[in-house]
Protein backbone atom coordinates (compact mmCIF):
# COMPACT_ATOMS: atom_id res chain seq x y z
CA UNK A 1 0.00 0.00 0.00
CA UNK A 2 2.75 2.37 1.14
CA UNK A 3 4.40 1.58 -2.31
CA UNK A 4 0.99 2.45 -4.32
CA UNK A 5 0.87 5.23 -2.78
CA UNK A 6 4.40 6.79 -2.62
CA UNK A 7 4.44 6.03 -6.78
CA UNK A 8 0.85 7.84 -6.60
CA UNK A 9 3.00 11.32 -5.63
CA UNK A 10 5.54 11.31 -8.19
CA UNK A 11 3.04 10.82 -10.90
CA UNK A 12 1.25 13.69 -9.59
CA UNK A 13 4.14 15.29 -9.53
CA UNK A 14 5.18 14.50 -13.10
CA UNK A 15 1.77 15.41 -14.39
CA UNK A 16 2.04 19.08 -12.53
CA UNK A 17 5.62 19.25 -14.46
CA UNK A 18 3.98 18.40 -17.52
CA UNK A 19 1.32 20.47 -17.53
CA UNK A 20 3.59 23.35 -16.57
CA UNK A 21 5.82 23.31 -19.44
CA UNK A 22 3.61 21.88 -22.16
CA UNK A 23 0.28 24.17 -21.79
CA UNK A 24 2.02 26.84 -23.39
CA UNK A 25 0.13 29.73 -23.99
CA UNK A 26 0.76 33.20 -25.61
CA UNK A 27 1.79 35.88 -23.32
CA UNK A 28 2.58 33.62 -20.30
CA UNK A 29 6.07 32.41 -19.80
CA UNK A 30 7.04 29.24 -18.85
CA UNK A 31 10.42 27.65 -17.37
CA UNK A 32 12.04 24.59 -16.89
CA UNK A 33 14.40 24.72 -14.05
CA UNK A 34 17.37 21.87 -13.01
CA UNK A 35 18.51 22.22 -9.21
CA UNK A 36 21.01 20.53 -7.45
CA UNK A 37 21.79 21.05 -3.74
CA UNK A 38 23.64 20.50 -0.97
CA UNK A 39 21.98 19.50 2.44
CA UNK A 40 23.65 20.40 5.58
CA UNK A 41 21.51 19.14 8.29
CA UNK A 42 21.01 21.34 11.61
CA UNK A 43 19.81 18.09 13.68
CA UNK A 44 20.22 14.32 14.57
CA UNK A 45 17.99 12.01 12.80
CA UNK A 46 17.34 9.05 15.12
CA UNK A 47 20.06 10.26 17.81
CA UNK A 48 22.52 9.99 15.04
CA UNK A 49 24.07 12.67 13.08
CA UNK A 50 23.43 13.30 9.76
CA UNK A 51 26.58 13.92 6.68
CA UNK A 52 26.29 16.70 4.59
CA UNK A 53 23.67 15.07 1.97
CA UNK A 54 22.85 16.33 -1.83
CA UNK A 55 19.13 16.05 -3.66
CA UNK A 56 17.97 18.15 -7.07
CA UNK A 57 14.77 19.39 -7.93
CA UNK A 58 13.21 19.43 -11.48
CA UNK A 59 10.35 22.35 -11.73
CA UNK A 60 7.87 23.68 -14.38
CA UNK A 61 8.23 27.89 -13.23
CA UNK A 62 5.06 29.92 -14.35
CA UNK A 63 5.75 33.98 -14.13
CA UNK A 64 2.49 35.07 -13.06
CA UNK A 65 3.26 38.94 -13.15
CA UNK A 66 7.10 40.45 -13.46
CA UNK A 67 7.01 39.78 -9.47
CA UNK A 68 5.41 36.49 -9.22
CA UNK A 69 6.59 33.23 -9.82
CA UNK A 70 4.89 30.17 -8.84
CA UNK A 71 6.18 26.49 -9.15
CA UNK A 72 5.85 22.65 -9.21
CA UNK A 73 8.02 19.92 -9.59
CA UNK A 74 9.47 16.60 -8.06
CA UNK A 75 12.63 16.64 -5.61
CA UNK A 76 15.47 13.58 -4.44
CA UNK A 77 17.47 14.12 -1.54
CA UNK A 78 19.86 11.51 0.05
CA UNK A 79 21.35 11.85 3.71
CA UNK A 80 23.96 9.18 5.39
CA UNK A 81 24.73 8.53 9.07
CA UNK A 82 27.57 9.99 10.24
CA UNK A 83 30.44 6.68 10.09
CA UNK A 84 32.45 8.38 12.73
CA UNK A 85 29.86 7.81 15.53
CA UNK A 86 28.21 4.27 13.88
CA UNK A 87 29.87 2.15 12.37
CA UNK A 88 26.29 0.67 10.60
CA UNK A 89 25.66 3.59 7.88
CA UNK A 90 22.10 4.41 7.41
CA UNK A 91 21.00 6.18 4.31
CA UNK A 92 17.74 7.89 4.03
CA UNK A 93 16.33 9.00 0.80
CA UNK A 94 13.30 11.33 0.40
CA UNK A 95 11.12 11.65 -2.50
CA UNK A 96 7.95 13.69 -3.53
CA UNK A 97 6.59 16.58 -5.39
CA UNK A 98 7.23 20.31 -4.59
CA UNK A 99 4.99 23.65 -5.04
CA UNK A 100 5.38 27.06 -3.77
CA UNK A 101 6.25 30.92 -5.26
CA UNK A 102 8.73 32.91 -5.32
CA UNK A 103 8.81 36.81 -4.89
CA UNK A 104 11.17 39.08 -6.83
CA UNK A 105 12.45 42.36 -5.46
CA UNK A 106 15.22 44.94 -6.18
CA UNK A 107 17.60 46.55 -3.62
CA UNK A 108 18.32 49.55 -5.59
CA UNK A 109 15.98 50.83 -9.20
CA UNK A 110 19.09 49.93 -11.45
CA UNK A 111 19.62 46.72 -10.17
CA UNK A 112 19.85 44.28 -13.20
CA UNK A 113 19.39 41.17 -11.71
CA UNK A 114 16.20 40.65 -9.22
CA UNK A 115 16.63 39.13 -5.83
CA UNK A 116 14.07 36.76 -4.93
CA UNK A 117 12.50 35.27 -1.49
CA UNK A 118 11.13 31.75 -2.03
CA UNK A 119 7.98 30.23 0.29
CA UNK A 120 7.35 26.76 -0.88
CA UNK A 121 6.02 23.11 0.41
CA UNK A 122 6.85 19.49 0.00
CA UNK A 123 4.80 16.37 -0.24
CA UNK A 124 7.34 13.66 0.39
CA UNK A 125 7.90 10.47 2.51
CA UNK A 126 11.24 8.66 3.66
CA UNK A 127 13.01 5.64 3.07
CA UNK A 128 15.69 4.11 4.83
CA UNK A 129 18.49 1.03 3.75
CA UNK A 130 21.19 -0.24 6.17
CA UNK A 131 22.63 -3.64 7.43
CA UNK A 132 20.77 -3.68 9.86
CA UNK A 133 17.43 -4.75 9.27
CA UNK A 134 15.37 -3.26 11.62
CA UNK A 135 16.88 -0.20 10.50
CA UNK A 136 14.86 -0.62 6.96
CA UNK A 137 11.96 1.15 6.54
CA UNK A 138 9.38 3.63 4.92
CA UNK A 139 7.48 6.52 6.22
CA UNK A 140 4.25 8.10 6.19
CA UNK A 141 4.20 10.82 3.25
CA UNK A 142 4.13 13.89 5.00
CA UNK A 143 3.92 18.03 4.14
CA UNK A 144 6.75 19.82 4.87
CA UNK A 145 8.26 23.54 4.15
CA UNK A 146 10.81 25.57 2.38
CA UNK A 147 12.02 29.41 2.45
CA UNK A 148 15.14 30.68 0.61
CA UNK A 149 16.72 33.67 -0.73
CA UNK A 150 18.05 34.21 -4.20
CA UNK A 151 19.03 35.48 -7.43
CA UNK A 152 18.01 35.53 -10.48
CA UNK A 153 21.24 36.35 -12.69
CA UNK A 154 20.58 36.29 -16.71
CA UNK A 155 22.95 34.25 -18.67
CA UNK A 156 22.92 33.82 -22.36
CA UNK A 157 19.40 33.80 -24.38
CA UNK A 158 16.86 31.93 -22.46
CA UNK A 159 19.20 30.71 -19.81
CA UNK A 160 19.12 32.18 -16.58
CA UNK A 161 21.15 30.84 -13.01
CA UNK A 162 19.92 31.28 -9.86
CA UNK A 163 21.81 30.68 -6.41
CA UNK A 164 20.04 30.41 -3.36
CA UNK A 165 20.11 29.97 0.31
CA UNK A 166 17.37 27.71 1.66
CA UNK A 167 16.29 26.35 4.82
CA UNK A 168 13.72 22.84 4.34
CA UNK A 169 12.45 21.24 7.45
CA UNK A 170 9.61 17.86 6.77
CA UNK A 171 8.64 15.54 10.46
CA UNK A 172 7.91 11.52 8.77
CA UNK A 173 6.19 9.37 11.21
CA UNK A 174 6.98 5.36 10.86
CA UNK A 175 5.55 2.85 12.54
CA UNK A 176 8.11 0.91 15.03
CA UNK A 177 8.01 -2.32 16.94
CA UNK A 178 7.25 0.55 20.35
CA UNK A 179 4.20 2.37 18.12
CA UNK A 180 4.85 5.29 16.59
CA UNK A 181 8.19 7.23 16.07
CA UNK A 182 9.16 10.67 13.71
CA UNK A 183 11.90 11.71 11.62
CA UNK A 184 12.27 15.16 11.67
CA UNK A 185 15.23 16.54 8.94
CA UNK A 186 15.86 19.96 8.56
CA UNK A 187 18.55 21.46 6.62
CA UNK A 188 20.10 24.56 5.62
CA UNK A 189 21.03 24.15 1.81
CA UNK A 190 23.34 25.47 -0.74
CA UNK A 191 21.77 25.36 -4.21
CA UNK A 192 22.24 26.30 -7.77
CA UNK A 193 19.48 26.10 -9.75
CA UNK A 194 19.95 26.10 -14.31
CA UNK A 195 16.74 27.33 -15.47
CA UNK A 196 15.36 27.57 -19.27
CA UNK A 197 12.89 30.32 -20.42
CA UNK A 198 10.08 28.21 -23.18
Amino acid sequence: MKISRHRLVIKIGFLILCSLTVLKTYGQQYNVELRPTLHFPTRTVLDQNLRIGNGIELAGVYNVSNRTDVYAGVLWNRFDTDESRNEEDIEYTQKGVVLGALFNFKIIEKQKHLFYVRTGLTYSNVASSSVIETANFESKNAIGTQVGLGMSIKSLGHWSILPELRYSSSSHRIDVTSGNDLLSFNTIAITVAIRRSL
